[in-house]
């Protein structure tokens, strides 16, 4: 008996290792092709290369394809691999969104900048049948994007058993934003789950918006977003609201929030429910994340006096720069 299941856990194993069969290795001049690749492609793992893709066109990626989009690296160091948006959010043609989801993708080790509407354009199903496939974002960098991951009415991601999964990410407005306006960091709506873990959410009006826009789905009590062992430095004091949780439920869970422009008073406005855990309001003294900092410039390790150290309730460091051995830039998370 123990032979048989041995085997069968071996059997499945090796099954989701060759699940992303092709591998497709690109470089930042066939940025023009990626488009084409990708809406044509299925079980394939995508290799970018380092350098900076110049972005015209928006991605589509459609359900039940399975792709792997896997750069080099995060941040903005000569190592790191950049989706560039600019010529895509500036072309009067362009619905400004830079990929659209449906299902069944991760991406990892790679930046997105430049966007002027939302980076990601979250549809993998509707409230009355939700998609149960993976979306998976590890090591993501979205920088000057107006809102980085927005989900609209009456759309789901993931579901409550397969919720989306967001890990080592950061969501950033800098200096440098090249736009007229900006949103949300996160800003998602009905029957929308993601788990995030170990992010960092910086200088964005609102960092976190959720609510419902289908009121008649039922059943529908609005998102169901967790953050776990993350950082929050907001900017713009009491202008905005840090959180705005119209509904649904937010549940923050060992983790650093601030806002450096009211004397670290956080903004909550609360129609939902939201549940803060093990956190604490301190300025979580990043290396280098200010208002002043430009995009190339932005360094989101902690200084040695930072409280976010040890903070995460998995004893490492809250925040993007953890302990987990992935290639941001030309250093390792260690």
């Amino acid at each position: 008996m123990k032979r048989c299941i041995f085997l069968f856990i071996g059997i499945c194993l090796f099954s989701a290792v060759i699940q992303a069969q092709t591998i497709e290795e690109l470089v930042p001049e066939d940025a023009g092709i990626l488009k084409d690749l990708i809406g044509s492609s299925q079980d394939t793992i995508f290799k970018l290369a380092p350098g900076v893709y110049d972005m015209g066109v928006q991605l589509r990626f459609n359900a039940n394809t399975n792709l792997i989009i896997e750069g080099s690296g995060s941040g903005m160091g000569a190592d790191a691999t950049v989706l560039d948006f600019m010529t895509y959010s500036n072309d009067p043609a362009g619905d400004g969104r830079a990929l659209s989801i449906r299902g069944g993708v991760v991406f990892r080790n790679l930046t997105i900048i430049n966007v002027i509407d939302r980076a990601t354009d979250l549809r993998t199903g509707d409230v009355s049948s939700p998609s149960n496939q993976e979306v998976i974002f590890e090591n993501v960098w979205f920088i000057n994007c107006s809102t980085a991951l927005k989900s609209t009415g009456g759309r789901t991601v993931g579901s409550a058993e397969t919720p989306m999964q967001i890990k080592h990410c950061v969501f950033a407005l800098t200096a440098d934003y090249p736009f007229v306006s900006s949103n949300d960091a996160v800003d998602v709506r009905d029957t929308t789950y993601i788990e995030l873990d170990h992010c960092d959410f910086f200088s964005h009006p609102n960092l976190v918006q959720i609510q419902v826009d289908d009121p008649d789905a039922a059943p529908n009590i609005g998102p169901q977003i967790s953050i776990t062992n993350s950082i929050f430095l907001a900017t713009d004091g009491e202008e905005n609201n840090d959180f705005d949780i119209v509904a649904g439920n937010l549940t923050i869970r060992n983790s650093v929030l601030w806002d450096a422009g009211s004397n670290g008073e956080v903004q909550i406005a609360e129609g939902g429910v939201v549940d803060i855990q093990a956190s604490i309001n301190a300025d979580p003294i990043f290396v280098n994340a200010t208002i002043e900092t430009l995009a190339v410039d932005l360094d989101f390790n902690l200084q040695p006096n930072s409280p976010a150290m040890g903070l995460g309730a998995d004893g490492l460091n809250a925040g993007s720069v953890a302990s987990e051995p992935v290639a941001v830039e030309d250093w390792e998370l260690n």
